[in-house]
């Protein structure tokens, strides 16, 4: 299963700058990486903090390095209630993994495409950031 995005850019000889913008690259880097190494899927995964992003959270992009949250978007998990709605469909990042996706359903079919995978827990991370992260797994019942 191919999980490694930035290895399969940098195998493709494509930088971070350009992978995180460009569907093509991203299914060009994935399908060399899968006929290299004849990985039976792909979690389509093209940052680390692309989701953070897309809900507005404050992101670095370095050229060619990973994204990385700059800093939590809630001060405290009750702070969720205040956040504005949010769409991610026109963030730059989340456009590029759905071009890309599309691509890799036309070059192999049914498989070996996975969706990203993120556990609900992981969902908070962007929005508390990692500090904060055990303690955000868990939040209080309310009654």
């Amino acid at each position: 299963m191919l999980h490694n995005f930035l290895m399969a850019a940098r195998e493709n000889g494509v930088p971070m700058v350009r992978f995180r913008r460009d569907g093509k690259a991203i299914a060009a880097s994935f399908i060399r990486a899968v006929e290299t190494y004849g990985y039976d899927g792909i979690v389509v995964d093209i940052d680390t903090a692309m989701l953070a992003g897309a809900i507005g959270g404050p992101v670095d992009f370095p050229d060619d390095q990973p994204a990385r949250s700059k800093a939590p978007l809630l001060p405290t998990l009750e702070a969720v209630d205040d956040l504005p709605p949010v769409y991610i469909g026109r963030y730059f990042e989340i456009e590029a993994a759905v071009e890309a996706v599309v691509r890799l359903k036309e070059y192999f079919g049914s498989s070996p495409i996975a969706p990203g995978r993120r556990g609900s827990s992981s969902r908070l991370w962007p929005r508390r950031g990692p500090i904060s992260f055990p303690t955000a797994t868990a939040p209080p019942v309310r009654t």
